[in-house]
């Protein structure tokens, strides 16, 4: 009668009839009752085992477990979800192996690099250098810790440093030039050492090296060192303000903080004007411009001022806040600590508007 084979968890692998040998339920034969000369197949099925069904290619009809030597690549491989999965070793192909799980590795011969699965994306992460953006020159030596780079158009030895999207660092065994790696348009750096020196064209060259030697104009965050020239005219520093004030307003010291409009006529406190891009900015870490604003204190800079003004006529504050008047020669004479600076043009009408001024000419 037939009788039922079940696998070691008690599920049902198949029913063998009497008389007859299952070859389709796994990779061995399955002798029901009755069947002559089955010494041969159980001796073949015993062997089978032993040697882990050595063959160049996988056994037919695998269970989950089952155990695979490839005589042809001489390693072992276990039948896992539906794939042979290779044990203790690093897989090698040209494509990533399926049924993977979290720490296999595989080894990609078409383009030798070394993978391994991370079963949170699914996906085989690249391990090592990057996959696209740099090509590694052919040779890796591991045990000097270094390895090349090819830069085109042209060689050299250098490695960039990036983190999260920002280069923080790069090193090159050899001087070179930008000019051998990017087209500037006449811009080239040439790096020796700890000495750097950048070649711009004739409308903006300086150099870097010891120090810094400026042929025009040159504008940043911060400057440490000498300069000979400015873009820009005035002189100013941060104070603190007691109000919201804007490019061209008249100050004075006091109010609740160290600067507030000014707010009387000739008024002998007055301070300086709301500078917007001033040429020397001291104590620029004081704060924003919101709440510690440049006030100029000498050069030139546009100030609100109101009523008809004639160049270089003098300047005193107004009854307005934060606005500027003209004065009379005789007036500013006996108002002599009102007078802040000396306008710089003509203002042929009424009305509040911006003019430019020297500030700290009496």
């Amino acid at each position: 009668m037939p009788y039922s084979v079940n696998k070691k968890d008690g599920t049902l692998l198949v029913t063998v009839n009497d008389g007859s040998v299952n070859t389709t339920a796994s990779s061995i034969g399955l002798i029901g009752r009755g069947v002559t000369n089955y010494g041969e197949i159980m001796a073949e099925n015993l062997v089978w085992m032993v040697e882990n069904f050595a063959n160049s290619t996988a056994p037919a009809n695998p269970l989950n477990g089952q155990i695979w030597f490839n005589s042809t690549q001489k390693k072992l491989y276990v039948r896992s979800d539906g794939a042979w999965k290779l044990i203790g070793a690093v897989s090698v192909a040209a494509s990533g192996p399926v049924g993977a799980a979290e720490g296999d590795l595989w080894w990609d011969e078409s383009n030798n690099k070394l993978y391994g699965w991370d079963s949170g994306t699914n996906s085989w992460i690249l391990i090592g250098p990057p996959s696209a953006g740099i090509a590694i020159d052919s040779t890796l030596n591991n045990t000097a810790g270094s390895f090349g780079i090819n830069l085109s158009p042209g060689p050299g030895q250098l490695i960039i440093v990036i983190v999260n999207g920002i280069v923080v660092a790069a090193w090159s065994n050899q001087t070179y030039t930008t000019a051998a790696y990017a087209n500037l348009n006449g811009v080239t750096v040439t790096i020796n050492g700890a000495n750097i020196t950048v070649n711009l064209p004739a409308s903006f060259p300086f150099g870097i090296g010891k120090g810094c030697n400026l042929a025009t104009n040159i504008s940043g965050n911060a400057f440490i060192g000498t300069s000979t020239s400015s873009l820009y005219a005035d002189i100013a520093e941060r104070y603190k303000t007691d109000s919201e004030l804007e490019p061209g307003d008249l100050v004075k010291l006091g109010g609740n903080n160290e600067i507030t409009k000014t707010d009387k006529d000739l008024d002998p406190d007055v301070f300086g004007v709301i500078s917007k891009r001033p040429a020397v900015q001291m104590n620029a870490g004081a704060g924003e411009d919101d709440t510690h604003p440049y006030v100029a204190l000498t050069g030139r800079l546009y100030v609100k001022v109101e009523g008809k003004i004639q160049k270089g006529q003098r300047l005193v504050s107004s009854s307005t806040p934060g606005v500027a008047r003209g004065v009379l020669l005789a007036e500013a004479k006996k108002n002599l600590f009102a007078v802040f600076g000396r306008s710089l043009q003509d203002k042929n009408n009424d009305d509040i508007g911006l003019i430019e001024c020297v500030v700290g000419s009496k």
